[in-house]
C-alpha cells in the first residue's frame, strides 16, 4: 500500500490493517464534514441577518408611507366633513329662500 500520511508530527501508514490509523481517517474525514456544515451554516446565518436588515428597511420605509397616507386621509377626512357642512347649509339657504318666495307670492 505504501501511502503514509503526517499526523501530529509522526509518519502513520496508511494501510487498512491498522484499526487506528482507520478510526483516525474516519474522523479526519468527520472533522472535514463538520467544517464544511459549519461554513455552510455560517454562510447561511450571514445570508439571513443580512435579509433581516432589508426586512427591517422596508418595514421602516412602510411605517413611514402608511404615517403619509393617515395624514393624508385626515386631511381628506377634515375636507370633506368641511364640504358637507357646506352643502347643507347651502340647501338650508335655498329651502329658506324657497320658503320666503312661496311665503311672499313671487313664483
Amino acid at each position: 500500500m505504501g501511502s503514509e500520511e503526517q499526523f501530529g508530527g509522526q509518519e502513520l501508514s496508511l494501510s487498512h490493517s491498522d484499526p487506528v490509523v482507520l478510526e483516525l481517517n474516519r474522523l479526519q474525514n468527520l472533522l472535514k464534514e463538520k467544517d464544511r456544515e459549519s461554513a455552510n451554516a455560517q454562510s447561511e446565518i450571514k445570508s439571513l441577518k443580512a435579509n433581516e436588515v432589508l426586512k427591517d428597511k422596508v418595514i421602516e420605509e412602510l411605517k413611514h408611507i402608511v404615517q403619509k397616507l393617515e395624514e393624508k386621509l385626515a386631511t381628506t377626512e377634515n375636507f370633506l366633513q368641511h364640504k358637507n357642512l357646506e352643502v347643507k347649509k347651502l340647501a338650508s339657504e335655498k329651502r329658506d329662500a324657497l320658503a320666503a318666495q312661496y311665503a311672499g307670492g313671487d313664483y
